[in-house]
């Protein structure tokens, strides 16, 4: 865990923020390489994930804010726009960008599905940066581990202080219990997700809507799984986490948007 990667007071520049810029970079690097093909110019693309920033923000917060209210949030409420120390939800800014995206597009009268296809085949590379950004930030930390890739994060860490307050350490341990790096793992699986859209977008062939079905298939099972290797506190819907939850929920949507779009595309033919 390193939270700062640079302090030159009164300049800090936190890990998680870094990773969170260069994700979005990256991504929008990817998305006009891609996007050339099919017309899109950067100007329109740039002002596009502009506006796609701002609504996944709002959504990305506002779902934290609400899954975290009780525990951080209640006895301090100012403290839920003090967003440089991280606090966002994934899922959430997804649902806000998708949203206020779908907005822009109709104003522009733009194909809402076709720029969703392309916005999700780079959105993975910029999810794994975001995780990276997790794991040094030390939020969303996996389970009590004794496998070869498991870590230990520093005294005072959240790790820390959740194996504390379950009386599973003490305070002259300096370090945590190793636990898995679900951070991560995540990050790793959305890079194999991104290398596989990327690879389908570019065929000649494709069909308009099968990035975003086959997106939202990975990208749930992938979560559904990592919800299992973490031991942060989230809330729960039934036997589920609310990101299990909602995984079943994008499984269901990218089932039915794969099968839609490919319907279409024979009837079209």
């Amino acid at each position: 865990m390193h939270k700062v990667l640079i302090n030159f007071d009164p300049i800090i520049i936190y890990s998680f923020g870094f990773c969170m810029a260069m994700g979005i970079l990256s991504a929008f690097i990817l998305m006009v390489w891609l996007g050339k093909r099919n017309g899109y110019t950067a100007e329109f693309l740039s002002n596009f994930v502009l506006f796609l920033m701002i609504s996944a923000f709002i959504g990305a917060r506002f779902a934290y804010v609400c899954e975290h209210w009780t525990s951080e949030f209640k006895s301090n409420p100012l403290e839920m726009f003090n967003v440089v120390r991280g606090g966002i939800m994934y899922y959430g800014g997804m649902l806000g960008a998708w949203l206020g995206g779908s907005i822009y597009l109709l104003i522009k009268k733009y194909s809402v599905v076709d720029v969703l296809d392309l916005t999700v085949t780079v959105l993975p590379l910029g999810h794994a940066w975001g995780r990276v950004g997790c794991f040094l930030n030390g939020c969303c930390f996996g389970k009590i581990t004794d496998c070869a890739i498991g870590v230990k994060f520093p005294y005072h860490s959240n790790v820390w202080w959740s194996q504390y307050s379950q009386g599973l350490i003490s305070k002259i341990d300096k370090v945590s219990l190793p636990v898995m790096p679900s951070q991560l793992i995540e990050s790793v699986l959305n890079l194999l997700i991104c290398v596989v859209l990327v690879v389908l977008y570019r065929r000649r062939n494709r069909i308009v809507g099968l990035q975003m079905g086959l997106y939202s298939i990975m990208y749930s099972v992938v979560r559904f799984y990592t919800e299992t290797l973490r031991s942060d506190e989230r809330m729960s819907v039934g036997p589920f986490s609310i990101s299990q939850a909602i995984s079943i929920g994008l499984m269901i949507f990218g089932i039915s948007m794969v099968t839609y779009s490919i319907i279409r595309n024979k009837r079209a033919q």
